[in-house]
């Protein structure tokens, strides 16, 4: 079988499902993850309006949110930026059932025009911001040329932003800088996924891992939060389940997991296993992850099927 393609994050959530599910161990996970650059999950697009951004156009939200990225016309383009890393926003003179692969792809979708609520429908699916019908928007349907306000729209050289208002936003960027983190800022707390994978790929390469985290205090501090504690994987799977007398979880985020200094295990090594295909159609029932996805995913994390 072919090796699949998906994006990182995929990828790891679906690992951690297979966890969730008893279908594969911790120490199993680990050794999987251990060739993945989990780094790039701490980061997610920028939320707040640049200085450098400017207004071209203002369409119906089919999809709240605010996002940004750079300018994508298709699936092909949105999954090379996405092993990447670099979030794109899918540009479209309508969007129709076929682009659902490439709106599931990207951070958010601009529709000029509206058809049949395909924009509307994927985006909520995926959960992607979306504007549809922009003003001052103009599709060339010889040249194939999209603009907004007379800004040309360039694919993988412009930068878009959306905002919850439906606002539509091209930032100045040189083309050289879009890979940067120009695009991206560290998240303020990370997903128990993206947490719990990270704690695993350490322990598999032989490390103790160690957390930075938000929590309440005890005593005299009950109700004020520390932040940047450092806390042991024994102490963090102690904490995340206490709430306090107020119902408040005790960990209010996980900021940061990073190997522990001097702080060395036995490196873990693993044989490939097969996973029976039944298991896996089980999981897929349950995941986040779109079922169509399931094939490339597993057959390039859990060998031939």
């Amino acid at each position: 079988m072919k090796k699949g393609t998906s994006s990182k994050e995929a990828f790891v959530r679906m690992i951690y499902d297979l966890v969730q599910e008893k279908i594969i161990t911790q120490k199993e996970a680990g050794v999987r993850l251990k060739e993945i650059d989990l780094e790039a999950l701490k980061y997610e697009p920028v939320k707040e309006i640049p200085q450098d951004a400017r207004n071209v156009g203002r369409g119906k939200v089919a999809s709240h949110g605010t996002t940004q990225g750079v300018a994508v016309f298709s699936a092909k383009k949105a999954l090379e930026y996405k092993k990447k890393g670099v979030p794109t926003i899918l540009v479209k003179p309508i969007t129709t059932a076929e682009d659902k692969n490439a709106i599931s792809l990207s951070a958010g979708v601009i529709a000029l025009e509206e058809f049949r609520n395909h924009a509307q429908e994927l985006s909520l699916k995926y959960k992607v911001p979306a504007v549809v019908e922009v003003t001052g928007s103009n599709f060339d349907t010889v040249t194939h040329e999209i603009t907004l306000s007379g800004k040309h729209i360039e694919e993988g050289k412009t930068v878009l932003m959306l905002t919850k208002d439906g606002r539509v936003f091209v930032r100045e960027i040189e083309p050289s800088q879009i890979e940067d983190e120009v695009l991206m800022t560290r998240k303020y707390a990370l997903e128990e996924f993206i947490v719990e994978a990270m704690i695993w790929q350490i322990e598999a390469e032989g490390y103790q891992p160690e957390l930075t985290v938000d929590k309440y205090g005890v005593g005299e501090l009950w109700n004020e939060v520390l932040e940047d504690q450092k806390i042991s994987v024994e102490e963090y799977s102690q904490a995340k389940s206490i709430r306090r007398q107020d119902n408040q979880a005790v960990i209010q985020g996980v900021k940061d997991v990073v190997r522990g200094v001097n702080q060395t295990l036995e490196e873990i090594a693993l044989e490939e296993r097969i996973i029976s295909a039944e298991s896996i159609e089980g999981l897929a029932q349950k995941s986040r992850i779109p079922a169509e996805k399931y094939p490339e995913f597993y057959l390039f994390s859990v060998g031939n099927i």
